[in-house]
C-alpha cells in the first residue's frame, strides 16, 4: 500500500507540473487540476483563505473543491454538524 501511495502522489506532482508548463502567460499560475481531478492552490495562502476553506458553516460539503496545497480541504464544520448528529 504505500508503495502504491508513492507512486500516485508521484503522478500528481508530475501532473501539477505538466499542467503548468502547458499554461499560457495569463493563465493563473499555481492553482488547477492535477491529473484532471486532484486540485491544488501552491500560492501563499491569506488567513481568511485557510479559514475559508477549512471552517465553512454555510455549507454542508465535508470536501471543498478549494484547498491550500494539494488535494482537498475538510471542511471542519460540516464535520462538526454530522458528528453532532451522532451523539
Amino acid at each position: 500500500m504505500g508503495n502504491l501511495l508513492k507512486l500516485f502522489t508521484a503522478m500528481v506532482v508530475v501532473g501539477i507540473i505538466v499542467e503548468e508548463i502547458k499554461k499560457d502567460d495569463e493563465a493563473e499560475r499555481w492553482k488547477g487540476k492535477s491529473l484532471g481531478f486532484v486540485p491544488y492552490d501552491l500560492r501563499p495562502p491569506a488567513l481568511s483563505k485557510i479559514k475559508e476553506n477549512y471552517w465553512d458553516p454555510t455549507s454542508d460539503e465535508l470536501f471543498s473543491g478549494e484547498v491550500s496545497g494539494i488535494g482537498w480541504a475538510i471542511n471542519f464544520a460540516a464535520l462538526r454538524k454530522m458528528l453532532s448528529f451522532l451523539r
